[in-house]
């Protein structure tokens, strides 16, 4: 049996980033890995800096994250 550990302080490295539309919001958003964590992030306009929406830790380590498009889809519309 292992155990599932978290760290005291989250992760602070971003190895893997995407971009895209994610909140169905105008504006493009980041979706960044730091490893355990996943994290939303959008760029606030009025302060021309990037606002962290959502992040949430994963059960397990995050070593890749790539867009997609099903068959089909219209073109420039992905899932993530």
């Amino acid at each position: 049996m292992e155990l599932y550990n978290l760290t005291l302080q989250p992760p602070s490295t971003i190895p893997e980033a995407i971009v895209g539309k994610f909140s169905g919001a105008v504006s493009q958003e980041f979706i960044i890995s730091h490893g355990t964590r996943l994290g939303l992030l959008h760029l606030d306009t009025k302060t021309s800096s990037l606002m962290s929406a959502h992040t949430t830790n994963v059960f397990g380590s995050i070593r890749c994250i790539a867009p997609f498009r099903p068959m089909g889809n219209i073109k420039g519309e992905f899932h993530y």
